[in-house]
């Protein structure tokens, strides 16, 4: 876990970081890490899942070349890692009578892990056609609304728990880019 806290660290908003992690092939190795720590349901998974998918946004928010791999990357069970994430999101989420996210029905936790695993997923298909196709394959056809939904639920917390106090504005506006990323595509419907 530690290890993973100071990768996190040393990425955010870093660009010899993101270098770094990419020419290690970071990304492959942060896939790994999800892959095992999805299937598990103890603090440690949580807390190992949760780093992995921070470490994943910090690197392939900015980085084109990080952003581009993890859109064509495989876990190593074989399994394409967006259609991963898709499955991991839509094991998250909570959808209520109306179609809509309930998150009434959704843990502290697992909002933020389908959070992360929304902003993740934002970033992948940054200017990226061909990967919003596979998105929406590992959305089973749905609309990126559920994405969209979670990610605003998750802004409108943070600025309602800092109230002005910690959280940097930086970070607000990096997450309302990808939600902007994302609320683009809803204007599309999945060609699928």
């Amino acid at each position: 876990g530690s290890v993973a806290q100071v990768l996190v660290n040393l990425t955010n908003h870093n660009p010899l970081g993101w270098s770094q992690f990419y020419e290690a092939d970071g990304v492959s190795a942060a896939l790994a890490v999800l892959e095992t720590s999805s299937e598990g349901d103890g603090m440690g998974d949580y807390d190992a899942l949760t780093l992995g998918l921070g470490l994943l946004i910090n690197n392939t928010e900015l980085h084109t070349h990080s952003r581009l791999t993890l859109a064509a990357a495989f876990l190593p069970s074989g399994e394409r890692a967006l259609l991963f994430l898709g499955r991991l999101f839509r094991s998250k989420v909570v959808t209520g009578d109306n179609g809509r996210t309930d998150f009434k029905s959704m843990p502290v936790d697992v909002v933020v892990v389908a959070a992360y695993t929304s902003v993740l997923i934002g970033c992948a298909v940054k200017d990226n056609e061909e990967a919003l196709e596979t998105v929406y394959e590992a959305l089973e056809g749905a609309s990126v609304r559920p994405l969209v939904e979670v990610l605003e639920y998750f802004i409108v917390c943070h600025e309602e728990a800092d109230k002005g106090q910690t959280a940097s504005s930086d970070f607000i506006d990096s997450l309302s880019s990808v939600l902007q990323t994302l609320a683009g595509y809803l204007k599309q419907a999945p060609t699928a």
